[in-house]
């Protein structure tokens, strides 16, 4: 009898922790739907499910989503633009003082294709900050870094971190199916916002 007694007060326990894990569930749904950035995401929910499976998979542990997660993955989207920045115009450093003239540009003008030519010729003019015909290594850092902003917008990380609404359980980890679980709520709250608005 007392092994009945605490079975039924075990499944009672699990039952109220479920539905508090709902109500929470529930509640940062609602603040989903009050974030700019997830009506973004709302637009093609899928995307916001595949954006989930490749930075969980590729930064996160358990192949889920999170704030560390993002955090490298921004780190290391930033890491690759800078690198690819300054490799553009490194090309063309032909004494390698790791920096870039004009003259330098000229010498290897011609074995470029057209739009490459002019793309160089761009992102040197971009680069050189006191329009002197040479690219420091100081100058060109601060260009990779300028690119790198750009490659990885604030407003782009934001986006990211909104994701992390989606973490119903609220363990710190958006898995796969809890992406697709709240997404689809959303998406059924969004739609039925819409029509009370409408009917109004």
């Amino acid at each position: 009898m007392r092994y009945i007694l605490a079975v039924i007060a075990a499944l009672i326990g699990s039952a109220a922790f479920a539905e508090g894990a709902f109500a929470e569930g529930t509640g940062r749904l609602d603040a989903a739907l009050e974030s700019p950035e997830m009506d973004r995401w709302l637009v093609n929910p899928q995307d916001a499910v595949d954006v989930i499976i490749d930075i969980g998979f590729s930064y996160g542990a358990a192949n889920a989503l999170t704030s560390q997660a993002i955090t490298v993955a921004v780190a290391h989207g930033h890491a690759g633009a800078r690198a690819r920045a300054m490799a553009d115009l490194l090309k063309a450093d032909l004494d390698d003082d790791l920096s870039v003239s004009r003259e330098e540009i000229d010498a290897i003008d011609m074995e470029l294709s057209g739009y490459a030519r002019g793309l160089l010729w761009t992102r040197h003019r971009h680069a050189d900050q006191d329009a002197d015909g040479l690219v420091t290594f100081d100058e060109l850092r601060a260009y990779a870094l300028t690119r790198a902003d750009k490659f990885l917008s604030h407003g782009r990380i934001e986006m990211l971190e909104a994701l992390l609404l989606l973490d119903l359980d609220a363990d710190g980890a958006v898995t796969v199916e809890e992406a697709e679980a709240a997404m689809k709520e959303l998406t059924q709250l969004s739609e039925a916002r819409v029509s009370f608005e409408e009917d109004v």
